[in-house]
Order: C-alpha cells, then sequence, then structure tokens
C-alpha cells in the first residue's frame, strides 16, 4: 500500500507539474507584494528626533522623517527612544501611533483607542 500511495503521488506530480509551479510562483508574488504594502503603510522603529510637527524614526533598514499635523497623536507625549509604529493610510495620513517607552518603570501606549 505505501508503495503504491508513493506511486500515486509521483504521477499527479508529474500530471499537475505547470499548475504546480504556477501556484508558487502565484504565492511568491503575492508575498512580495504584501511585504511592499507593509513598508509603504507602517513606519516602526525607535524615535531618534523630534521637531515641532515631524518625527525622525529608526529601524533597522533605513531612517524615516514623519510628519505628525493633523495625527490623532499628541506628539508632545512621544520623547527620543520610544519604540514606535505608526500606521499611515493610501494617502499618507497618519491613522493611528503607538508607543512603547519606559519611563517611570511604567510601560505605556500613546495614541491608540484599546476600547475599540
Amino acid at each position: 500500500m505505501n508503495n503504491n500511495f508513493i506511486t500515486t503521488v509521483k504521477n499527479t506530480w508529474e500530471n499537475h507539474k505547470k499548475q504546480m509551479h504556477r501556484i508558487v510562483i502565484v504565492i511568491a508574488l503575492l508575498a512580495i507584494v504584501a511585504a511592499g504594502f507593509q513598508t509603504m503603510f507602517r513606519v516602526e522603529g525607535v524615535v531618534t528626533g523630534i521637531d515641532n510637527s515631524t518625527i525622525t524614526v529608526t529601524s533597522f533598514f533605513r531612517t524615516q522623517t514623519v510628519d505628525l499635523t493633523g495625527a490623532p497623536a499628541n506628539a508632545g507625549t512621544i520623547k527620543v527612544g520610544d519604540k514606535i509604529r505608526i500606521q499611515k493610510n493610501l494617502q499618507g495620513n497618519v491613522l493611528y501611533i503607538t508607543t512603547d517607552s519606559l519611563h517611570n518603570g511604567k510601560k505605556h501606549g500613546d495614541g491608540r483607542d484599546k476600547n475599540k
């Protein structure tokens, strides 16, 4: 029975080889597109600079400056050294900001309503 199963799998693979290659290529392309959207619409890293309405965020791969004009969070609560996650929409507007930092021994978040 085991030998018969292996033969069946080999025959099925040979009969559908082109379709299997196409499926693998489509899955790989979808993964690449998903990764691209994540890097376009999400900024994650450590805050390295704060100006009036902009902050500079450095991650492992790059440094980005984000304009916080009209953002739902108060830039005054963000401090240099905070870990930050900024989510943007298609137009580049900031949807929400979350920060994680240790100030006075307590970890706190900022920007996103946790009750939604």
